[in-house]
């Protein structure tokens, strides 16, 4: 007969693969998008997701979806990346200017 504990280990075991495979992506750049917009999937991906959430929809940092409507230029949008806001890191020593455009660029085109 198999105790408590091993029960209970198994059921954390099988849970854990299990929310393994329900983890989200960044959604993925158009087919033939250019080199900048792929960069900035990848700057997103590594820097941004785990407080916006992969879709941008928010988590311990807030959704991006209303993004355009509080920050509508690419300018106010990379000034708080590079300086940060409220809370969100300042991401001028880890990014360059160029990191930054694309990431911009992917939050707009593609979230």
């Amino acid at each position: 007969m198999r105790s408590h504990f091993s029960t209970l280990v198994l059921s954390f075991f099988f849970s854990s693969l299990l929310a393994a495979g329900c983890v989200v992506s960044a959604p993925d750049v158009p087919e033939g998008s250019d080199q900048s917009l792929i960069q900035g999937r990848k700057v997103w991906t590594t820097f941004c997701t785990s407080c916006h959430g992969p879709s941008g929809s928010g988590g311990r940092g807030p959704s991006l979806k209303e993004i355009e409507n509080n920050y509508p230029s690419l300018s106010d949008i990379s000034l708080i990346i590079s300086e940060g806001r409220n809370g969100m890191p300042s991401f001028k020593e880890a990014l360059d200017q160029e990191e930054i455009n694309s990431v911009v660029r992917y939050i707009q085109e593609v979230l």
